[in-house]
């Protein structure tokens, strides 16, 4: 067991009403000043959303209830607490979940 604290993912979930396009939370925990990396994400209902994160944003993705990992595109920036907004390409045809978690890039690997 390593003696750090800091998260390599945070986890999330984001309710998309029917009728609306968008949905936002802030995961947990917070980046503790990592980079984001990847968005894992699966949907109640399938819908196709980009993520995004701060200045930092994810293409289009069709999700359904299979996971799907989303990459977010350069250029990366460190967070701490933050809010991810899922956006829909259209309105949600029904009350959307999304479940899924947020990976952070190891320090190491950031620079």
């Amino acid at each position: 067991m390593s003696g750090s604290t800091t998260s390599n993912y945070s986890t999330f979930r984001i309710l998309i009403k029917k009728g609306t396009k968008s949905g936002s939370t802030q995961p947990s925990p917070g980046g503790n000043g990592q980079q984001p990396g990847t968005v894992s994400a699966k949907a109640s209902a399938s819908v196709t959303v980009e993520f995004t994160i701060e200045s930092m944003r994810t293409l289009s993705m069709p999700l359904s209830q299979q996971e799907q990992v989303i990459h977010l595109l350069n250029p990366l920036v460190s967070v701490n607490d933050y809010t991810l907004t899922a956006i829909t390409t259209e309105p949600a045809p029904t009350d959307v979940t999304i479940d899924g978690a947020v990976s952070y890039i190891p320090a190491d690997q950031s620079a």
